[in-house]
């Protein structure tokens, strides 16, 4: 149903343009732009949405994968493409929100730029650890940290991503010290984790969930207000008011 949804507002959107230009369309390929390398949940969205789109349509929609900088790089390119409907892009809260909100010099408008179409999906973050450290909850991580201060890393999305503030949040509330490591994505950072190089990451299902699954990573809570995955705890049982979703 939801695809269904994305599709008829796509139509509704361009058919305002003109009456030819909505006779024609889709004459050619349409490119949907993730602003994020494959391996992370954004990636996993964009081929899910390029190929219902593209089956309803009867066009060809291809996914261009542009990470880097916390969405910035892809989300610029889809802002600077002909306005002509052959540019999508999967908008996300850091291009989008966090990075104007810390002020941080752009060569788009958030609001002006873009021509918003439907919103895709709504999911928390998975916080998870590498198997060798000796945690089996939230409670035991905090434990852990406010022993080795500075010691334990969190890999990240990037700078100012929704990742990069859900440990910031935790720093802030449980009055801890968990330095911060940024990736171009959740996929680099996923293999940061597995590999030992970072300690823990607050991941996108898609990214981490086969890890957790195949035992290479060990998941501790979600990052939301209600249980949602695994039955897993949420964070604000622990830390009350914790909120982070994306």
């Amino acid at each position: 149903m939801k695809l269904k949804s994305f599709a008829t507002c796509i139509a509704l959107t361009l058919a305002s343009f003109t009456v030819a230009f909505a006779q024609t369309y889709p004459s050619k390929t349409i490119r949907l732009v993730s602003p994020y390398p494959p391996g992370g949940g954004t990636d996993a969205t964009a081929r899910i949405i390029a190929k219902a789109l593209g089956d309803q349509m009867g066009q060809q929609v291809v996914v261009d994968s542009r990470g880097g900088a916390s969405g910035r790089i892809g989300t610029e390119i889809a802002a600077n493409s002909p306005p002509d409907g052959y540019t999508l892009v999967l908008g996300n809260v850091a291009p989008l929100a966090i990075l104007p909100g810390a002020g941080i010099k752009l060569t788009y408008d958030p609001i002006n730029s873009f021509n918003p179409v439907s919103l895709l999906a709504k999911s928390d973050y998975v916080l998870t650890v590498h198997p060798s450290l000796p945690v089996r909850s939230v409670k035991d991580l905090l434990a852990l940290a406010k022993l080795k201060p500075d010691q334990m890393t969190y890999a990240s999305s990037g700078n100012l991503g929704g990742p990069h503030l859900a440990g910031e949040l935790i720093n802030l509330m449980a009055k801890v010290k968990i330095l911060h490591v940024p990736y171009k994505g959740n996929g680099p950072a996923a293999v940061a984790l597995l590999t030992g190089e970072s300690t823990m990451m607050f991941g996108s299902g898609p990214s981490v969930v086969p890890h957790i699954n195949a035992g290479k990573m060990r998941a501790l809570a979600t990052t939301g207000l209600k249980r949602s995955l695994m039955n897993l705890p949420t964070m604000s049982e622990l830390l009350p008011g914790y909120e982070v979703t994306q």
